[in-house]
């Protein structure tokens, strides 16, 4: 099915991004000579109803060079990803369905069995790229579920091998699927029933030891080192907002805002 229209229901942009460091000391750009955004229709309507749209990764995932998305849907308990062939023309594939979508929400791009393809992890399941999809775009992708979910689904090298580990956080407990075991689990911590919080970009090296420490609302946990051993909780000044309808929840984006060499 092709997509050709556009709107705001769902849309990747081109985006500027200045540097802070490179704007030390200088005024700030005016709105006219701002980044310049522009929606563009990926799909208009959605498969099933208005509800339930979990977590959008971004990947090449058919290896032709752009950016392709994945849309998993609660409530047709299926993933569909959507191949780009240029900004207007946008080719709808079903990837694959499993009961494990059922709460979806987090959701990452990785290669998780470490075969050359970019997988696709979506609460419970990975989806398994089958790895020729620039032949044939609507081979399935086999699902296998695993010990995850929850409402944060991140991608980081908790290990230090140089790939891309799965973390989930379910709003208590964090843990690590490391990608060099099978997935092999690994709960590192827990937080204050949080309604999410380690998501979008809650791993990064906070205290200059050079390995992965994660964040949530409240605490951050320090890596033992290569994820081996006790991980150590410490608090962050964090104030919940008082009589949220649900609990605490925030996003988290690591970044040395100050440029002084050191993650905020």
């Amino acid at each position: 099915m092709l997509f050709t229209r556009r709107s705001v229901i769902l849309a990747l942009v081109a985006v500027t991004v200045w540097s802070a460091a490179g704007l030390a000391g200088q005024e700030a750009p005016s709105r006219a000579s701002g980044p310049k955004w522009t929606h563009i229709v990926i799909a208009d309507p959605l498969p099933g109803s208005s509800y339930g749209t979990g977590g959008i990764p971004l990947a090449d995932f058919d290896g032709d060079g752009d950016l392709d998305v994945v849309v998993s849907r609660r409530e047709t308990e299926t993933a569909y990803w959507f191949e780009r062939r240029d900004d207007e023309t946008w080719v709808r594939h079903t990837l694959g369905q499993s009961e494990g979508l059922k709460g979806a929400l987090g959701a990452a791009a990785l290669d998780v069995n470490r075969d050359g393809h970019c997988d696709v992890v979506l609460n419970k399941v990975w989806f398994e790229n089958p790895g020729n999809l620039t032949e044939n775009p609507d081979n399935p992708w086999p699902a296998h579920v695993f010990g995850g979910g929850g409402h944060d689904v991140i991608a980081t090298d908790i290990s230090g091998d140089g790939q891309l580990d799965v973390i989930t956080y379910d709003g208590t407990v964090v843990s690590w699927f490391d990608t060099s075991a099978g997935l092999n689990q690994t709960d590192i911590g827990q937080g204050e029933h949080n309604h999410g919080g380690i998501a979008p970009n809650g791993a990064a090296d906070l205290d200059g030891d050079g390995d992965v420490d994660l964040v949530i609302p409240g605490y951050w946990f320090e890596n033992p080192g290569k994820g081996q051993g006790e991980w150590r909780r410490h608090q962050w000044p964090h104030l919940p907002v008082e009589r949220a309808s649900y609990g605490t929840s925030m996003r988290v984006w690591i970044a040395d805002i100050n440029a002084d060499g050191r993650n905020d």
